[in-house]
């Protein structure tokens, strides 16, 4: 019987959904909250990509990297999993 490599990632999912969790509490999933155009939070990262005052790249999962844009960007705070973004957001793409 051949074993699948991600399926304890799977046995969480299927718990996570018939508890109604959110895919964070298991890894699967990015969280990204807003407040206004000047503050972002964005929890469970997976690291800097490039930040410059226009524009900062942070890879959110193995396939998707989110795109802040706008004026006077900084990272404010940064750790291994969560990232404090301030500045005039503008647009946040995927």
């Amino acid at each position: 019987m051949k074993k699948s490599g991600n399926g304890g990632l799977n046995m969480l999912g299927k718990l996570s959904d018939s508890l109604r969790l959110s895919k964070s509490v298991y890894g699967g999933a990015v969280e990204i909250s807003l407040e206004n155009n000047e503050k972002m939070y964005i929890n469970y990262h997976r690291g800097l990509v490039c930040a410059d005052e226009n524009l900062i790249i942070i890879r959110g999962t193995e396939n998707l990297s989110i795109r802040v844009i706008g004026t006077g960007l900084c990272i404010d705070a940064i750790s291994e999993s969560r990232a404090y973004i301030t500045g005039k957001i503008k647009e946040i793409g995927f």
